[in-house]
Protein backbone atom coordinates (compact mmCIF):
# COMPACT_ATOMS: atom_id res chain seq x y z
CA UNK A 1 0.00 0.00 0.00
CA UNK A 2 1.39 3.40 -0.99
CA UNK A 3 1.78 6.53 1.03
CA UNK A 4 -1.42 8.28 2.05
CA UNK A 5 -1.73 11.79 3.46
CA UNK A 6 -2.59 11.87 7.17
CA UNK A 7 -5.84 13.74 6.43
CA UNK A 8 -7.86 14.20 3.27
CA UNK A 9 -10.85 16.48 2.87
CA UNK A 10 -13.37 16.19 0.05
CA UNK A 11 -15.64 19.22 -0.30
CA UNK A 12 -19.02 19.14 -2.03
CA UNK A 13 -21.78 21.73 -2.26
CA UNK A 14 -24.90 19.57 -1.89
CA UNK A 15 -27.15 22.57 -2.34
CA UNK A 16 -26.40 26.28 -2.76
CA UNK A 17 -26.66 26.70 1.03
CA UNK A 18 -25.16 23.38 2.24
CA UNK A 19 -21.47 22.51 2.13
CA UNK A 20 -20.32 18.96 2.97
CA UNK A 21 -16.79 18.14 4.10
CA UNK A 22 -15.89 14.44 4.11
CA UNK A 23 -12.84 13.82 6.27
CA UNK A 24 -10.56 10.78 6.17
CA UNK A 25 -7.53 10.12 8.33
CA UNK A 26 -6.18 11.77 11.46
CA UNK A 27 -6.99 15.16 12.91
CA UNK A 28 -4.07 16.07 15.13
CA UNK A 29 -1.70 18.97 15.80
CA UNK A 30 -0.20 18.61 12.33
CA UNK A 31 -3.43 18.33 10.33
CA UNK A 32 -5.87 20.46 12.36
CA UNK A 33 -4.44 23.78 11.08
CA UNK A 34 -4.81 22.50 7.51
CA UNK A 35 -8.43 21.47 8.19
CA UNK A 36 -9.10 24.83 9.84
CA UNK A 37 -7.76 26.69 6.79
CA UNK A 38 -9.70 24.43 4.42
CA UNK A 39 -12.95 25.09 6.30
CA UNK A 40 -12.34 28.85 6.34
CA UNK A 41 -11.53 28.93 2.64
CA UNK A 42 -14.44 26.79 1.51
CA UNK A 43 -17.04 28.42 3.75
CA UNK A 44 -16.11 31.98 2.82
CA UNK A 45 -19.23 31.99 0.61
CA UNK A 46 -21.16 31.65 3.90
CA UNK A 47 -23.23 28.50 3.52
CA UNK A 48 -26.22 28.27 5.82
CA UNK A 49 -25.16 24.75 6.83
CA UNK A 50 -21.77 23.10 7.20
CA UNK A 51 -21.83 19.29 7.27
CA UNK A 52 -18.73 17.56 8.65
CA UNK A 53 -18.66 13.84 7.85
CA UNK A 54 -16.23 12.11 10.24
CA UNK A 55 -17.05 8.54 9.16
CA UNK A 56 -13.47 7.90 7.96
CA UNK A 57 -11.61 9.81 10.70
CA UNK A 58 -9.29 7.39 12.49
CA UNK A 59 -7.99 9.72 15.21
CA UNK A 60 -9.13 13.04 16.66
CA UNK A 61 -6.81 14.88 19.04
CA UNK A 62 -7.57 17.99 21.09
CA UNK A 63 -6.54 20.15 18.13
CA UNK A 64 -9.29 18.49 16.08
CA UNK A 65 -11.84 19.17 18.80
CA UNK A 66 -10.78 22.83 18.73
CA UNK A 67 -11.52 23.02 14.99
CA UNK A 68 -14.92 21.36 15.52
CA UNK A 69 -15.77 23.82 18.31
CA UNK A 70 -14.76 26.78 16.11
CA UNK A 71 -16.99 25.44 13.36
CA UNK A 72 -19.86 24.92 15.82
CA UNK A 73 -19.49 28.52 17.01
CA UNK A 74 -19.46 29.82 13.42
CA UNK A 75 -16.20 31.41 14.57
CA UNK A 76 -12.88 32.65 13.21
CA UNK A 77 -13.92 32.67 9.60
CA UNK A 78 -15.59 29.24 9.55
CA UNK A 79 -19.19 29.77 8.46
CA UNK A 80 -22.39 27.72 8.53
CA UNK A 81 -24.54 26.00 11.14
CA UNK A 82 -22.55 22.86 11.91
CA UNK A 83 -23.96 19.36 11.58
CA UNK A 84 -21.61 16.45 12.36
CA UNK A 85 -22.18 13.19 10.49
CA UNK A 86 -21.40 9.56 11.47
CA UNK A 87 -20.12 10.12 15.00
CA UNK A 88 -22.05 7.18 16.44
CA UNK A 89 -20.46 4.69 14.06
CA UNK A 90 -16.95 6.00 14.68
CA UNK A 91 -15.69 4.98 18.11
CA UNK A 92 -12.50 7.04 18.01
CA UNK A 93 -14.40 10.27 17.35
CA UNK A 94 -17.46 9.44 19.48
CA UNK A 95 -15.31 8.72 22.52
CA UNK A 96 -13.34 11.97 22.43
CA UNK A 97 -16.48 14.04 21.80
CA UNK A 98 -18.24 12.31 24.69
CA UNK A 99 -15.31 12.61 27.13
CA UNK A 100 -15.00 16.33 26.42
CA UNK A 101 -18.77 16.86 26.57
CA UNK A 102 -18.73 18.45 23.13
CA UNK A 103 -21.20 15.85 21.81
CA UNK A 104 -23.95 17.44 23.91
CA UNK A 105 -23.39 20.77 22.13
CA UNK A 106 -23.40 19.44 18.57
CA UNK A 107 -26.11 18.53 16.09
CA UNK A 108 -25.09 14.93 15.32
CA UNK A 109 -26.66 12.86 12.55
CA UNK A 110 -26.06 9.25 11.53
CA UNK A 111 -25.96 9.96 7.78
CA UNK A 112 -25.82 12.89 5.38
CA UNK A 113 -29.42 12.10 4.39
CA UNK A 114 -30.49 12.31 8.04
CA UNK A 115 -28.86 15.73 8.31
CA UNK A 116 -30.54 16.92 5.12
CA UNK A 117 -33.93 15.68 6.39
CA UNK A 118 -33.43 17.58 9.67
CA UNK A 119 -32.44 20.72 7.75
CA UNK A 120 -35.50 20.38 5.53
CA UNK A 121 -37.73 20.14 8.62
CA UNK A 122 -36.19 23.33 10.00
CA UNK A 123 -36.75 25.07 6.67
CA UNK A 124 -40.42 24.02 6.65
CA UNK A 125 -41.09 25.68 10.00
Amino acid sequence: MGWQPPLTVATTWLRPDICLFQLAGEIDTDTAPLLDEHLRTHTSARPTYLLLDVRAVTFCAAAGITVIVRAARDDQGIHGHLRVIAVTGNGSVARVLHITGIDALLHIHQTVDDALDAIDKISQN
